[in-house]
């Protein structure tokens, strides 16, 4: 199913005038987000040792980009699209917490922001509770609860950070724990997210640039809670098993120091890892009690 968060957000920022305004840094905490990552987040040393794991991690990191499809695909270079059910000049310049008239037709939207003196820079805290509103350009009555922290720079750079938030259409419920996007002044964007494993951990996945349909090629960083972040190289990977792991291809695991490991997917049942030229085996039932 495709994410309905992508189209979301890019309402968010587009119908609601946030490019307009400019410009990013923004703080990618995510405290007390229910479901979010807390794991290591320094670079894992790949060995044989934790290949299962760190295979296990990549492998739910990958499946999790595909499906989901979190990420918006692109927004339009020199986006100024005009004010659209909110003014956001007028709701950027509120400085105390407190409701936004006419942007919900049932539930609401609380905004706290800081801005410099002439508007070039700021930061907006948009708290949404059961907010219903309609999506002019989708057609679609959307249903947002949670958190979204909109940051903008002086040199046109801005951030989106999004914390525990549900979001209901005629696609579905779906919930994120924790998103960040950040964006330079061309719009050209990096993102991290969390996303539940097919072992039920959370994982962090960053940048993901997965292309493909059966079967999929590409790369991109996964956290693991107890190792650390690893490059994933994706290359013909298929996901054909009812537990939810590859059934063929092959993914290249990079880490501290340039440690890696190479793995193949043998079938539903098991992989097989190398590393320094010694391979082995791993039985897809010995990792996850199946």
């Amino acid at each position: 199913m495709k994410s309905i968060f992508k189209y979301t957000l890019l309402s968010l920022i587009l119908s609601w005038g946030l490019v307009a305004c400019g410009g990013g840094g923004g703080s990618g905490d995510d405290n007390g987000d229910s479901g979010a990552y807390n794991g290591a987040t320094g670079a894992a040393r790949v060995s044989m040792d934790n290949s299962d794991d760190l295979t296990l991690a990549a492998v739910s990191g990958i499946k999790a980009a595909v499906s989901e499809d979190l990420i918006p695909d692109s927004i339009p270079s020199g986006s100024t699209r005009p004010q659209g059910a909110v003014n956001w000049k007028r709701l950027a310049s509120r400085t105390a917490n407190q409701p936004v008239e006419g942007v919900c037709r049932s539930g609401s939207v609380d905004v706290t922001s800081t801005e410099n003196g002439s508007g070039t820079a700021g930061t907006v805290t948009m708290v949404f509770d059961n907010c219903t509103y309609d999506d002019t350009d989708t057609g679609e009555t959307v249903t947002i609860d949670g958190t979204m922290e909109y940051v903008f720079n002086e040199d046109h750079s801005f951030s989106v950070t999004i914390h525990n938030m549900t979001v209901t259409s005629s696609y579905g419920t779906e919930h994120m724990a924790y998103y960040h996007m950040a964006c330079d002044a061309d719009f050209n964007c990096t993102w991290t997210t969390d996303v539940a494993g097919i072992d039920g951990r959370t994982y962090r996945i960053e940048n993901a640039q997965i292309y493909g349909t059966a079967m999929l090629d590409g790369s991109l960083t996964v956290y693991d809670p107890d190792h650390g972040a690893i490059e994933v190289i994706v290359e013909g990977v298929l996901y054909e098993c009812a537990t939810g792991v590859p059934s063929a291809g092959s993914i290249m695991l990079t880490g501290e120091g340039g440690s890696s490991a190479s793995v193949v997917f043998n079938d539903c049942n098991s992989f097989t890892v190398t590393v320094d030229g010694e391979s082995t085996i791993y039985n897809w039932a010995d990792i996850l009690g199946g």
